[in-house]
């Protein structure tokens, strides 16, 4: 398998994508580092579906990172996780339904809730059930990526 320029191979068939980096102002209060460094991962529903990965047990990366569980062509849900590839599997020992996995890391430990909150907001993924806490400055940006008007990374 051909992997596009963007993804970050692992060892042997892991996979994972990782925004530009350095980030802007590492050191910030979440909620402004967030606001200054939203356009480096921002990737259109779209374009996580296309890149989505057949899901495949013991498969995925040993890393940190958002992932989208994709079904049939639409995203089920969004999560965040240490150990992606353990999460995977943990889903699929639940019974939950899916068949495509696609996922970045890269997000600095301190921020990756603010990251996966805009996801699950934005996306509104069927088996999230629980929703986290979505902080003032991210709103608009859930707003605009719900109307189509946010310009996507990819």
């Amino acid at each position: 398998m051909t992997l596009p320029l963007h993804t970050f191979q692992f060892e042997g068939s892991e996979y994972l994508r990782y925004p530009p980096d350095p980030w802007v102002s590492p050191r910030q209060i979440p909620e402004v580092w967030f606001a200054q460094n939203v356009h480096e991962f921002l990737y259109s529903q779209e374009c996580i579906i296309k890149e989505s990965l057949p899901y495949k047990v013991n498969e995925g990366p040993w890393a940190a990172g958002i992932y989208f569980l994709i079904h049939n062509d639409s995203i089920v849900y969004v999560g965040k996780s240490v150990e992606i590839m353990r999460r995977l599997n943990q889903h699929r020992e639940k019974g939950w339904v899916f068949n495509q996995y696609w996922c970045f890391g890269g997000i600095p430990e301190l921020y990756i809730e603010h990251v996966e909150a805009f996801y699950i907001y934005a996306l509104a993924p069927p088996l999230n059930e629980k929703y986290p806490i979505l902080h003032k400055v991210i709103e608009p940006i859930v707003r605009l990526a719900r109307d189509g008007l946010l310009p996507y990374a990819d």
